[in-house]
């Protein structure tokens, strides 16, 4: 079994379907091992931790231009930078 490329840009936190494929990285490929998904269209590498920082960083590549967060998902996020203070 072949040992999956990691390019380093996409090293250590989540990035798009787009990026993936910029770096050479298949739809199929990111359905096997090393590849995590962590919503949709975000992935992450299976060493990437899934924590806060993870998931933050995912949204920040989903959310458009000027959206922002509500209800549950702003109260958590919130939260998490409160606590990080």
């Amino acid at each position: 079994m072949s040992v999956a490329r990691v390019p380093a840009p996409l090293v250590g936190r989540p990035f798009s379907r787009a990026e993936a494929r910029a770096h050479g990285i298949s739809d199929a490929a990111l359905q096997s091992r090393p590849w995590q998904p962590v919503l949709r269209g975000v992935w992450k590498h299976e060493l990437v931790p899934d924590d806060r920082a993870t998931r933050i960083g995912a949204a920040r590549l989903v959310v458009p231009p000027g959206g922002v967060f509500v209800s549950l998902t702003a109260a958590w996020l919130d939260a998490t930078c409160t606590s990080s203070r």
